[in-house]
């Protein structure tokens, strides 16, 4: 097999931590529990924060497993955790 860059993967893994950053942020201004709140709260988002909030941590994993896939299809399984 030869080596390739996927840069589709790489997009997917660059607008994983980008939706991620914008989550954390949002966390200020949501009316829910988080460590550091805003007084000001913002009603219209807490739709998109509930949406994205179900997809945040299995695009990660996903993401995480497909290039942990790719990284064993060119190393055994010692050579991967060493």
């Amino acid at each position: 097999m030869t080596d390739y860059r996927r840069y589709d993967i790489d997009w997917i893994r660059v607008l994983a931590f980008d939706l991620l950053i914008l989550y954390h942020v949002g966390m200020f201004f949501v009316p829910w529990g988080w460590h550091i709140k805003n007084n000001v709260t913002v009603e219209w988002l807490q739709w998109p924060m509930l949406f994205v909030n179900q997809w945040r941590i299995p695009i990660l994993f996903i993401v995480s497993g497909m290039g942990t896939h790719f990284a064993l299809a060119h190393r055994s399984g010692k050579q991967y955790i060493i």
